[in-house]
């Protein structure tokens, strides 16, 4: 199914919509009209899977980060629509008798993430509480088990840091807006070493992902990114049901701080 797929014709009036909307994301009304054309050119995005009636933990389907270029970024929205039907989303689908599910595909202007993360508005383990998960870098170092990230616990209703742990992370991904691909540095050894974000910066995301779950009125699973003062919003996801948390990103109050050296892999998300 998935190269019949890709190896079919995108709808025009589908890869028109797509090219027209990327060539907007660029638009700013105080740029001349030649640098906006000449700007869009080098527009560099993410195409992200974004699945709908269950929340993909089990990394199912495809995500491309760097795309730039209409033809590339029309190929791979089809991919990544192809990849609702991988043998393993397919098996989780039936597994769990999930017969009403969708996918979207998000496209994303890149940012030169200092730092990402997901929050769960609400931790599975604690209700009263909210679990982070923070790495350097992109997401993907947190989706692709590239590093483990630190793990901090916020009280709900005062959005105090009641417990934290902090894990070393020796390298960061991040992207090369001249090579328009991903790539990996080292991180000093305060960096390595230290909390990924602060304390402050903690408790303002958290104050933002309650507002979105009392907004949805349930609860969310929220990835972000941070880049100086600014948090970015990439997705909000409903949690169905409070077992959908990954065995291993669990915390319990009572876990305490280690050290743990990450992987030496690289992301495989670019196309």
């Amino acid at each position: 199914i998935q190269q019949l797929i890709v190896s079919a014709d995108m709808p025009n009036a589908l890869a028109t919509l797509i090219i027209d909307q990327y060539e907007a994301m660029n638009i700013d009304k105080d740029k001349p009209i030649s640098d906006i054309i000449a700007d869009t050119s080098n527009l560099v995005v993410a195409v992200r899977a974004s699945s709908i009636g269950y929340v993909d933990d089990k990394k199912m389907h495809m995500s491309f980060l760097n795309i730039n270029g209409k033809e590339r970024l029309v190929k791979a929205v089809q991919t990544v629509f192809a990849s609702f039907y991988t043998a393993k989303a397919v098996f989780y689908r039936l597994e769990n008798n999930i017969t009403d599910a969708s996918m979207a595909v998000l496209i994303q202007k890149m940012v030169p993430a200092e730092a990402s993360g997901m929050i769960y508005s609400t931790n599975p383990t604690n209700t009263e509480h909210m679990l982070m998960l923070v790495c350097k870098g992109l997401g993907s170092t947190i989706t692709n088990n590239l590093a483990i990230p630190d793990r901090y616990i916020i009280e709900k209703n005062s959005l105090e840091v009641v417990d934290m742990s902090i894990k070393r992370q020796e390298h960061m991904f991040t992207n090369d807006e001249q090579k328009n691909r991903t790539v990996k540095l080292e991180l000093s050894s305060r960096d390595a070493l230290g909390q990924k974000i602060t304390t402050k910066q903690i408790k303002e995301i958290a104050g933002r992902a309650k507002r979105i779950e009392n907004e949805f009125n349930r609860p969310q699973l929220i990835e972000f990114v941070v880049k100086g003062d600014i948090y970015y919003v990439l997705q909000s996801q409903n949690i169905d049901g409070l077992d959908n948390l990954p065995q291993d990103n669990k915390i319990t109050e009572e876990e305490s701080t280690t050290e743990d050296v990450p992987s030496e892999e690289t992301p495989t998300e670019n196309y």
